[in-house]
């Protein structure tokens, strides 16, 4: 019976993130083909964005986020991945380049979590708890 809560009080305690910074992946498809999707997180590191950070970005109090950007450039699909510092104009379209077309633009607040598998993280970090507490009620 005490194994039961130790598992599940081991298992809560790894899913805990740290106090460090957001860290994002950081690619572009453009110069490195694994960036595309799918994504092959094998070949990348996760950096942290406070490494990123400009000189503009420390007067400001704002916070990173990841940033998935998916564009055709003359019909050739472009992936980047990054950090990016204001939230509000990250998905904004460009208007530098006629030829480049926005398809997909998003951002989020969770480590790695730009990445073609955010779902089925988010999913597994919310379904893992409930089971491991389902089943410990059963064997009380």
């Amino acid at each position: 019976m005490q194994c039961v809560y130790i598992a599940v009080f081991c298992l809560l305690a790894l899913s805990i993130q740290t106090g460090a910074g957001l860290r994002c992946w950081s690619c572009a498809s453009s110069s490195d083909r694994h960036c595309g999707d799918p994504f092959n997180k094998t070949f990348f590191h996760l950096r942290d964005c406070d490494s990123d950070r400009s000189p503009q970005t420390y007067n400001r109090l704002t916070t990173p986020v990841c940033k998935k950007l998916k564009q055709l450039s003359n019909e050739q699909e472009v992936i980047e991945r990054t950090c990016v510092w204001n939230k509000e104009t990250a998905c904004a379209p460009s208007s530098v380049h006629t030829s480049v077309k926005d398809v997909f633009c998003e951002t989020c607040a969770e480590d790695g979590c730009n990445s073609a598998e955010r779902f089925a993280s988010a999913t597994l970090m919310v379904l893992l708890p409930t089971f491991l507490w389902a089943l410990a009620a059963k064997f009380l």
